[in-house]
């Protein structure tokens, strides 16, 4: 059975999915962050968005891109798994085992923080273009 859905769709959960996410791992990093003393936390707050920007504008933003130029290629009607390419699907797996590797290991947990914050933030500010792609596509 194939689930068929257009363009905009597949924008649309791509933007849900990067958000929920990078919602995910703030969380989780702000749980952590909340047994430290405020200004601990704060410096590693900080950190991780300073990082969040890095990864963003140093991949992520070029990723969205693509992955927009991708979806905007295909047909009218496409698989609702397709939001995201194949490769990124192989990808995905290594992302899952290396974070619970991570939580699972002696790291201090403040510490993780800060790459749970970069990555967190790096995803959130992605899911923004492709909710700007769908905004801008409906209103041509």
């Amino acid at each position: 059975m194939k689930f068929l859905v257009s363009s905009s769709i597949l924008i649309l959960i791509a933007g849900i999915m990067w958000a929920a996410v990078g919602c995910m791992l703030i969380i989780m990093a702000s749980t952590w962050l909340s047994f430290e003393e405020p200004q601990t936390a704060i410096r590693f707050i900080i950190m991780g968005l300073i990082l969040a920007l890095v990864i963003y504008f140093g991949g992520f933003y070029k990723l969205v891109n693509k992955n927009l130029d991708r979806i905007a290629a295909m047909s009218e009607k496409n698989n609702i798994f397709s939001f995201i390419s194949l490769k990124s699907y192989l990808i995905i797996p290594l992302m899952i085992v290396l974070g619970i590797s991570l939580r699972h290991s002696e790291i201090d947990k403040a510490y993780l923080a800060i790459a749970y914050i970069a990555m967190g933030g790096a995803l959130f500010l992605s899911s923004t273009k492709y909710f700007r792609a769908l905004l801008l596509k409906s209103v041509k």
